[in-house]
């Protein structure tokens, strides 16, 4: 294995930990923090279960595939050598759709706001 895929590994590993982390935070913050009063019985389990859907298949999936993106971009200008301007606006311009498409923020903006494309 080579250093670069080594590190790579190590990187993403801890990107994805650092990401599991953080959920399991919201989580905890859930359990610890939601008072809905007398009606917590209902309330606390229709968030937690939101959430669960969310956090799952929505902001894990888009967030480990962002992951992906950033590590591939960086490995892709490590490995093709001399690191320009232009090589890295390349590649930051090929992979950014992909990105965005994936990115949290971007899923809840309104895509026919008047500065949706200012994003891009």
């Amino acid at each position: 294995m080579s250093h670069i895929q080594r590190n790579y590994k190590i990187v993403e590993e801890k990107m994805i930990s650092t990401t599991d982390l953080s959920l399991g935070y919201g989580r905890e913050l859930i359990e610890t923090e939601l008072d809905a009063g007398s009606f917590n019985f209902v309330v606390k389990p229709i968030v937690k279960a939101f959430y669960k859907l969310w956090s799952d298949y929505n902001a894990r999936v888009g967030t480990l595939k962002q992951i992906e993106i950033a590590l591939e971009s960086a490995k892709t200008l490590i490995e093709n050598g001399a690191i320009n301007k232009e090589r890295f606006d390349e590649v930051i311009n090929k992979n950014f759709p992909s990105y965005l498409e994936n990115d949290q923020t971007d899923k809840q903006c309104k895509k026919n706001h008047k500065d949706y494309e200012k994003l891009k």
